[in-house]
């Protein structure tokens, strides 16, 4: 059984209710999914495009690539648009 919890910003995470994994879920806008990077098999061609809360991070994690970063979460058509621009 998949249950989901949404946040009061509107973030949602859908999880197993047996395990606790993360899964794939429908975006709000009805035409993406968000899926778990550790539910993908290999890297293919990914790239990352954005950090996120980066306000937050661990003092020991290094960014050093050349993705956007964001304090917190950014609005999802900003989100959108960065994966538009790798995409093509």
């Amino acid at each position: 059984m998949i249950n989901s919890f949404k946040t009061e910003t509107g973030y949602r995470s859908d999880f197993c209710s047996k395990c606790g994994s993360n899964v794939p879920h429908l975006m709000d806008n009805g035409k993406q999914f968000w899926i778990p990077a550790g539910l993908l098999d290999g890297t293919g061609k990914s790239q990352i495009a954005a950090h996120l809360f980066v306000e937050s991070k661990a003092s020991w994690d290094n960014i050093c690539d050349y993705g956007k970063q964001y304090e917190e979460m950014p609005d999802i058509e900003i989100l959108n648009k960065i994966l538009q621009e790798i995409s093509r």
